[in-house]
């Protein structure tokens, strides 16, 4: 310690930390004090005699049990099992989290029937690829998914092939010519005022008389 002042609180914090983290007086004998504290290196972490870590995080071992000891007491004696809140409960947790695979990459053909096809990809697609759209990127990978994946010898329709070379042109437009709108390139703009209220009919009405 910088301050050997027995009256200054860092000298007393630090005997007192000493105690808790050793088990041991700062004035004990030499001896006791290398043998209760003898560490082994791992890549630059020190782990004590008790089990306990130094160098990662510590978790005070006030009785020098070993962890092994203190995680069967905590299940099986204290009956606190499972999902408890002390850290043992959230290390069965992230096992627990494993083996069922809860946050496991999910499998291609729920990721091309979901994934592929929601907001999020879209905005994800956008966020990979700036200066774009996300559009051409997403039939691409796509696609790839219909090829690579399925073995189509021929992963685009002749519509799908048109509507892909078609956002191609978009993007080269939209990179080549600032501030392009309709009609060279879709922007799907809204006008700055809407009749009120808006109709807007999926088909033409039909005549009286003539429905299906």
């Amino acid at each position: 310690l910088k301050n050997s002042n027995p009256t200054h609180f860092g000298y007393f914090y630090g005997r007192s930390w000493g105690i808790l983290r050793d088990g041991i007086p700062p004035h004990a004998p030499r001896a006791l004090g290398d043998r209760a504290s003898r560490a082994q290196h791992h890549g630059g972490l020190r782990v004590r005699q008790g089990g306990g870590i130094e160098g990662a995080f510590e978790i005070p071992n006030y009785r020098r049990a070993p962890f092994w000891k203190y995680f069967w007491v905590q299940h099986f004696v204290t009956r606190q099992h499972v999902f408890n809140v002390h850290h043992t409960g959230y290390i069965v947790l992230c096992v627990f989290f494993w083996w069922t695979g809860a946050f496991a990459t999910a499998p291609i053909e729920r990721r091309e029937k979901y994934y592929m096809h929601s907001p999020k990809f879209r905005l994800q697609t956008a966020y990979a690829n700036p200066g774009s759209r996300p559009a051409a990127k997403i039939a691409q990978e796509q696609a790839k998914i219909r090829y690579f994946y399925r073995g189509y010898d021929h992963p685009f329709t002749l519509n799908e092939l048109k509507d892909f070379y078609f956002k191609l042109r978009e993007n080269y437009l939209i990179q080549h010519y600032p501030g392009i709108q309709y009609p060279f390139v879709h922007r799907q703009m809204i006008p700055e005022k809407t009749a009120d209220p808006l109709k807007v009919p999926i088909s033409d009405p039909l005549p009286a008389g003539h429905h299906h």
